[in-house]
């Protein structure tokens, strides 16, 4: 019979390494530690030696007998039904060589120390792969914060750039050492739009149930021209008699009229207006052809002559408004006030019903043109106006026009007849391809 000691190290030299701790931890750790608990040495010690003892007497056989008989309780209770003491009690096992009793004492010593190796392993392993993720983690969050500090180097690179320009204009103009005196947007829209009232009410008032007159005696200035712009024929006479087109005619030719005589031709600059003139034509860049269409400008130079334009103004301005004999400088402007009002109430005379009050309601238009038109003069950025030419028939446009008050609304491809007021357009000075619209087109559409 293979003693129990044997079986147990031939059990465990087959085993593999890694495996053998485990197979051993599993085997006999609860049973050991049970023998540990009881203080079940000294029963295995007797057991040990109850076993040599019957081996060597006489009375073996009988003694054996009765010796396990007796003792077998007492192992059991002291084991607690442990399978190698009970294999131990009913086969008796020679000693094998070299074998040592102290290696079963200790061995729950040792497979709790490999218990404890192997926790203390998987620990490790686990703080070993928590570590790696955190790794993976901040190289991810390196990365981004890498790719954002490039980005945010180019935006100030690029913000650099502007900053150093716009600090260059503003050198520039401070050293020519004059403030441009600059009007708001707001400011701009309601100065038109009061314009465009004296305009319609002067229409309306005098050109509504008129009765046909033979017409004035041709003006040395554009007038025909303005009205044939206007009303789209040569023969204007007869559209001026209806009472439905009439007011919206006169309304396009005090505009066009305006257009021609009054904005971008200094009339407010008494006595400097003739030189300004010719600078100004000299300077300025076209921003349309004779189709009416936008043409291309050049930035950098547009902005030179806008930046003249203003400090030109300001400076004219400020000139003739701290002379003393600002009224006598100022004649010339009022002259010129009076004489054109007079010449279109003589133009417009025979289409009118009444000349009563005309003349006086044309000056204020006159006046209030010559005003507007410093203002925008005095503005670094381009403001121009959008007159659709008469020959050109264009549909209707709800983002960019808009019909006079109480006119229906057009249907969808309907043509328009005619403009009775432009638009108010500003470029940006410091992008003078983007434009805003600050007052739409208003337009006629007959059914």
């Amino acid at each position: 019979m293979i003693s129990v000691e044997s079986g147990i190290m031939n059990f465990f030299s087959q085993l593999k390494p890694e495996k053998r701790s485990i197979a051993s931890e599993a085997a006999t750790m609860p049973r050991q530690r049970e023998l540990t608990e009881s203080g079940s040495e000294a029963t295995i010690a007797n057991a040990a030696r109850d076993d040599t003892q019957y081996h060597e007497t006489d009375e073996g056989s009988l003694g054996g007998d009765i010796s396990r008989q007796s003792r077998a309780p007492q192992t059991s209770r002291h084991s607690g039904g442990n399978l190698l003491l009970r294999a131990s009690a009913k086969t008796p096992a020679s000693k094998s060589p070299g074998w040592d009793e102290t290696l079963l004492y200790e061995l729950p010593d040792k497979v709790d120390g490999l218990s404890e190796e192997i926790r203390s392993l998987r620990e490790a392993v686990n703080k070993l792969q928590q570590g790696k993720h955190k790794e993976a983690a901040l190289q991810s969050d390196l990365k981004k914060a890498e790719d954002d500090l490039r980005q945010t180097r180019e935006n100030n690179e690029e913000l650099n750039k502007r900053l150093k320009k716009a600090a260059k204009q503003l050198n520039e103009q401070r050293s020519r050492g004059v403030g441009m005196s600059q009007t708001s947007d707001s400011d701009l829209i309601n100065s038109v739009r009061q314009l465009r009232y004296l305009v319609q009410r002067f229409s309306v008032q005098y050109f509504t149930d008129t009765t046909p007159r033979q017409p004035g005696v041709a003006s040395m200035h554009n007038f025909k021209r303005y009205m044939a712009e206007a009303t789209g024929c040569d023969d204007y006479y007869g559209c001026l008699m209806s009472n439905k087109r009439g007011p919206g005619m006169i309304q396009s030719f005090v505009w066009r009229l305006l257009l021609g005589e009054i904005f971008e031709k200094f009339r407010w600059a008494s006595g400097l207006q003739d030189p300004m003139i010719r600078v100004y034509e000299a300077l300025r860049s076209a921003y349309v052809d004779e189709h009416g269409q936008a043409v291309p400008i050049a930035s950098d130079a547009e902005q030179r002559f806008q930046t003249w334009k203003a400090t030109t103004s300001a400076l004219v301005l400020e000139k003739i408004q701290n002379n003393k004999d600002f009224e006598r400088e100022n004649a010339e402007t009022n002259g010129f006030i009076r004489d054109l009002s007079i010449k279109v109430h003589d133009f417009l005379r025979p289409f009118a019903k009444g000349p009563r009050g005309a003349l006086e309601d044309l000056q204020s238009i006159i006046e209030a043109a010559i005003t507007l038109d410093r203002d925008i003069c005095c503005q670094p950025a381009p403001i121009y106006w959008g007159f659709m030419p008469s020959q050109i028939k264009e549909l209707f446009n709800a983002d960019s026009m808009r019909v006079e008050d109480g006119e229906v609304t057009p249907r969808p491809g309907q043509y328009v007849d005619m403009v009775t007021a432009p638009a108010l357009i500003k470029r940006r000075w410091n992008d003078l391809s983007t434009e805003d619209r600050l007052l739409s087109m208003t337009v006629t559409c007959w059914p």
